[in-house]
């Protein structure tokens, strides 16, 4: 499974204090061999993903032009899937006299693909995803996320089930 997510470029005591959008794409790719269990792919991710952390100064566009991987357009090579996690400290947040609240943004186009977002809630998640409309139906990204609401139930009561059998899940 070839994935991607985003990565603050703010790993240097210099870069703490700058103000605007910093990060890093950071390519991850998971081989699911075997059939793994839902734990067991649990922790290749986090392995996967802890990596890529740890390489993460190289920026995005280095490893590209260093691979020599052609561009494509629109479409941003080594991944057209990402995740992002939400931070959910908005709540109260003010500044001097101003008080602060998140607004939505409507982009013209999804920078990949698909673009899964998650943020606690509570006890809960809230998931939700961002994607082209050119390639997806607003009606196939909402059976999407009924079938990862299934996946993460089943894995919550056994996160020993294989995840051909919680793939499984997404089309009973």
């Amino acid at each position: 499974m070839d994935a991607g997510c985003p990565a603050s470029s703010r790993t240097k005591r210099s870069t703490e204090g700058l103000i605007g959008c910093c990060f890093n794409k950071l390519a991850l790719r998971v081989e699911l061999q075997g059939d793994p269990t839902f734990r067991q792919l649990l922790t290749k991710v986090r392995e996967t993903t802890l990596g890529a952390f740890d390489n993460q100064d190289l920026p995005f566009d280095v490893l590209v032009h260093d691979l020599e991987i052609p561009l494509n357009g629109p479409i941003t090579p080594l991944m057209q899937v990402g995740y992002a996690p939400q931070d959910s400290g908005w709540e109260g947040l003010s500044l001097h006299n101003l008080e602060l609240e998140p607004f939505a943004v409507n982009r013209a186009m999804a920078p990949l693909d698909l673009i899964l977002y998650y943020q606690s809630e509570g006890e809960g998640l809230r998931v939700w995803m961002e994607y082209r409309s050119d390639l997806f139906e607003a009606a196939t990204i909402e059976r999407w996320l009924e079938g990862l609401r299934r996946i993460l139930t089943q894995a919550a009561r056994d996160d020993s089930t294989t995840v051909e059998r919680l793939a499984a899940l997404v089309s009973s």
